[in-house]
């Protein structure tokens, strides 16, 4: 019974922007229930989790708490800032003490409700007044990132199934119809991202699950081109902003810069505030100029969203240091075991996309997501691998259920 409310538990901490939009849109609420809802779910999961022993990961991760509190107290930080970073950092304990909750029935069946849902308010935001005027869908009128999270929830069940015995047959119709709408909703990087992640699985996957992975591949491939044909416009729109952010500026001072700044070009932004962090390394030095500064410094009050690079710049190079060798440690540890067990494949691919997104999407406030697949790399290449698998061969179990 623990087990199972673990699962739900995690499932419902990876939900959490979507259940802060639902209650604010139907409730009311504001930021204090999030701040409360993340609290509660990260706690209770920290204290029925099966952390037991340290391993040198753990380590790191204490480290990097560290060196947080370290340029806390250089450049205190602005109590929200400060306790969404906190969060993010506890689910790393969170999900290493949860190896293989993320391959159970209670934690999927909870992700394909939300997918499922996701699908539903996308497909109604594509017709609202707000959405024409953006230029991509917004649920309930006013929230784009909710797109971002159904999306990186489809990856998490894809990866499940890609590291599953369940047939290809029952996985498409669970999924061609979300990721279509997802791309053609311009979710971009998500899905490169994802079908990054797929391709590395299949290329280091055992035999008997390398079709598996490259059938998936194809079919992500096969939809998302669908989703961007159905929203045409859209899509020729945003590979337009992606050809004029990559050509190259006369003079790239981001001071000067900032009057070039396409505002509609989430890519070009991302280049301007990139030069801007790099340009603040050198006063960075080791605590950093403090966590949620940079984005008033910026000319386009953006944040660095890149969690590497905005850890040297905000908390110090030390810290972003350690975050690398964190990622490198677990990483290299699940790609050496991945062969032999689905759990550590699972992993490494959750680990993959969650690092490949954190390199576009990133913030230091949001990046519990790859702090949770972090803690769970840990878990899944430390525990052995479970003797049967969740999702077995629907003809030996007639249903998921």
């Amino acid at each position: 019974m623990r087990d199972v409310a673990n699962q739900i538990c995690l499932a419902l901490l990876l939900c959490a922007n979507i259940v802060a939009v639902l209650a604010h849109v139907w409730l009311g609420t504001g930021s204090l229930f999030t701040g409360i809802y993340l609290a509660i779910v990260t706690g209770f999961l920290i204290l029925f989790g099966r952390w037991r022993s340290l391993v040198f990961a753990d380590l790191l991760w204490l480290s990097l708490c560290g060196l947080f509190g370290l340029s806390a107290i250089q450049h205190p930080p602005a109590v929200p800032e400060a306790a969404l970073f906190t969060l993010a950092l506890a689910a790393y304990a969170v999900s290493r003490g949860l190896p293989g909750a993320m391959q159970k029935r209670s934690f999927l069946l909870i992700l394909v409700m939300m997918v499922a849902l996701g699908t539903i308010l996308t497909l109604f935001a594509f017709n609202s007044e707000a959405s024409k005027v953006h230029g991509r869908p917004l649920i309930f009128g006013q929230y784009d990132h909710p797109l971002v999270v159904f999306a990186l929830l489809l990856g998490l069940l894809l990866f499940a199934f890609a590291c599953s015995a369940i047939k290809i047959g029952l996985v498409a119709p669970i999924c061609v119809v979300p990721i279509a709408i997802f791309a053609a909703a311009q979710v971009r990087f998500v899905f490169i991202a994802l079908l990054g992640a797929l391709v590395l699985g299949a290329i280091i996957a055992p035999p008997e699950q390398r079709r598996r992975f490259a059938a998936i591949v194809g079919l992500v491939a096969l939809s998302v081109l669908g989703g961007a044909l159905f929203k045409l416009d859209s899509t020729v729109m945003y590979a337009k902003y992606a050809v004029e952010s990559l050509q190259p500026q006369q003079d790239p001072v981001p001071a000067v810069g900032c009057a070039l700044v396409n505002l509609n070009n989430s890519l070009d932004i991302r280049r301007h505030v990139y030069i801007e962090a790099l340009a603040e390394l050198p006063e960075a030095g080791v605590t950093g100029i403090g966590l949620g500064r940079f984005e008033k410094r910026s000319c386009v009050s953006s944040q660095v969203h890149n969690t590497i690079l905005q850890a040297a710049v905000e908390l110090g190079i030390p810290a972003s240091l350690v975050l690398v060798s964190l990622i490198v440690v677990i990483w290299t540890r699940l790609y050496s075991s991945a062969r032999q067990g689905r759990q550590a494949l699972f992993a490494l691919c959750f680990l993959t996309f969650a690092l490949l997104l954190s390199m576009v999407y990133g913030t230091l406030s949001s990046a519990g997501f790859l702090f949770v697949a972090l803690g769970y790399g840990v878990a899944a290449s430390a525990a052995r691998e479970i003797s049967q698998f969740d999702l077995v061969p629907i003809s030996q179990t007639g249903s998921m259920s």
